[in-house]
C-alpha cells in the first residue's frame, strides 16, 4: 500500500478510537493499521499522495466509537444540494437542522435531521488539518476551503455557547470578470501600478475577496510578474498564466498573515495579496512592503473608506502613529469600500462602491491628520475617479438594478 510518513503515522496514531473507521474504496496490503483509501474530495485532510493509477488520493481515519446522528453521507447531500440550486450559504449548528440562504434569506432544509455534535465533530477531523484542528480548539475557530463535485468552498469552524457550528460560504465555480462585478474605472487603473498600497474594503460578506480575486486574475492573464497571495484560507485558485502565482495559505503554509508577510519580501514577489490585515504588526509590514517597491492589494473591514485609513492608523502604538501617517501618505494608492444589495429581480446582487483615490490632496490630508476632511474631497474629486457610496447606489437605481427604497434607506 502507500507508506505514511512518520507525522502521518503519528496523526494517525493519534486519531485512532477504540474502533477506527474509514471512508474508502480499497483496503492497503500492509502489516501497518488498515486503512481505506478514496479520491480527494476535501481540501485539507491527514495526508495526500499524487501519481497512483493517475489519481490524487487521501488518507482519511475518524472515530466511529458511540458516533449517533446524521453521518458522512448527509453532509455530503447537503453539500450536493448547494450545488446545484442557487444557495450562497449553509449552516450547520449542534441541536439545529441545517439552515441554507438563498437571497440574503434562511431556510431550514427540509425534512433535515438535526446535527449532532459528534456528527459535526467526525466531518470537522476529516476536513481540518492538524494546525487548523490546534487552532480550533485553542482559538475557538478555524477556516478551511473545501472541494466537493468541482465547487470549491469557505468554511469556518467555530465553538459556541449554543452548540457548535460550521459555515459554507458557496464560491464561484469561475472567477469572475471585472466587467460581471461592475467594478470602478479607477480599480481597473491599478492593474498597471508597479507599487503602492490598493486597499477593498467592507463589512463580512460584501464580496472582497472576490473583487481582489477578479483583480489577480485580469493581472495573472496580462502581466508577467510574480504573484504571492497569502489567505486565510484560499478560496479562489490562480492557476499560473502570464504570470507565477505563488498561493499560501494561512495555518498550513504560513504560520500567520504577518510572518507570510515577513518572508514575502526575501521571496521576489512584485505584487502581494493579503488578505486581510488583522493586526498592527501586519499592517506595518504591508506599508513597508508597498513602500519598498511592491504592489500591495489587501482587504479591511471597514464601512467605508476614510474609517480604513482611521482603522490602519490606530491600530499602531501612539509613538508610530506620526511614522505611520507618513508611510500611508506616500504608499496608499486607492481606498474601495463595498457593498453588496439584492437586485429588484430578487434572483442576483449587485455591488455599490465608495472610491478614494490617493491624490495629493488626500495625501497631505493624512500627513497632517486631517481625516475628517476626506468625505468633503470625495464630494469633488470625480475627475480623479473618486465616487461616493451614495453616488453608486443612485447609479444602480438609475439602470433599473436597485429599488429607490433601498437608497434612501442606506
Amino acid at each position: 500500500g502507500l507508506p505514511l510518513t512518520a507525522d502521518q503515522t503519528q496523526r494517525f496514531a493519534a486519531a485512532l478510537g477504540p474502533t477506527p473507521s474509514v471512508n474508502a474504496q480499497t483496503l492497503t496490503r500492509s502489516k501497518r493499521p488498515r486503512i481505506r483509501e478514496r479520491p480527494l474530495r476535501a481540501a485539507a485532510h491527514i495526508g495526500a499522495h499524487n501519481g497512483f493509477a493517475g489519481q490524487t488520493w487521501i488518507l482519511s481515519v475518524h472515530r466511529t466509537a458511540n458516533t449517533q446522528g446524521a453521518p458522512l453521507q448527509t453532509f455530503e447531500a447537503l453539500l450536493a444540494q448547494v450545488s446545484t440550486q442557487p444557495y450562497s450559504d449553509l449552516h450547520l449548528v449542534c441541536g439545529q437542522v441545517p439552515l441554507l440562504r438563498m437571497h440574503g434569506g434562511l431556510h431550514a432544509v427540509a425534512a433535515g435531521e438535526k446535527i449532532t455534535p459528534q456528527a459535526l465533530s467526525d466531518f470537522r477531523s476529516q476536513v481540518l488539518e492538524a494546525p487548523q484542528l490546534a487552532r480550533y480548539e485553542i482559538q475557538g475557530d478555524a477556516d478551511a476551503g473545501l472541494s466537493f463535485n468541482g465547487q470549491r468552498f469557505r468554511l469556518n469552524f467555530f465553538k459556541a455557547s449554543s452548540g457548535d457550528g460550521c459555515a459554507f460560504r458557496r464560491l464561484s465555480d469561475r472567477i469572475p470578470s471585472m466587467d460581471a462585478l461592475r467594478l470602478p474605472q479607477a480599480l481597473r487603473a491599478s492593474l498597471h501600478l508597479d507599487k503602492g498600497l490598493v486597499l477593498v474594503t467592507g463589512p463580512t460578506g460584501s464580496g472582497k475577496s472576490t473583487t481582489l480575486a477578479s483583480l489577480i486574475d485580469e493581472i495573472n492573464r496580462t502581466r508577467a510578474v510574480h504573484i504571492l497571495t497569502l489567505e486565510d484560507p484560499i478560496e479562489y485558485l490562480h492557476p499560473s498564466q502570464r504570470c507565477l502565482v505563488t498561493q499560501r495559505q494561512i495555518g498550513r503554509d504560513a504560520v500567520s498573515f504577518a510572518e507570510g508577510l515577513r518572508a514575502a519580501l526575501r521571496e521576489d514577489p512584485d505584487i502581494i495579496l493579503v488578505g486581510e490585515m488583522r493586526d498592527p504588526e501586519t499592517i506595518s509590514l504591508a506599508l513597508t512592503a508597498a513602500e519598498t517597491g511592491h504592489l500591495v492589494f489587501a482587504s479591511l473591514h471597514t464601512r467605508d473608506t476614510s474609517s480604513a485609513i482611521s482603522r490602519i492608523l490606530d491600530s499602531m502604538p501612539v509613538d508610530q502613529q506620526r511614522q505611520a501617517r507618513n508611510q500611508l501618505s506616500e504608499s496608499l494608492e486607492m481606498v474601495v469600500t463595498q457593498e453588496l444589495h439584492p437586485c429588484l429581480d430578487g434572483v442576483q446582487r449587485v455591488a455599490s462602491f465608495e472610491v478614494l483615490v490617493a491624490t495629493v490632496a488626500v495625501r497631505n490630508l493624512i500627513r497632517e491628520d486631517k481625516l475628517f476632511e476626506i468625505a468633503s474631497v470625495l464630494q469633488t474629486g470625480k475627475r480623479a475617479g473618486m465616487q461616493t457610496m451614495q453616488a453608486s447606489r443612485q447609479e444602480l437605481e438609475h439602470e433599473g438594478l436597485l429599488a429607490p427604497s433601498v437608497v434612501e434607506h442606506k
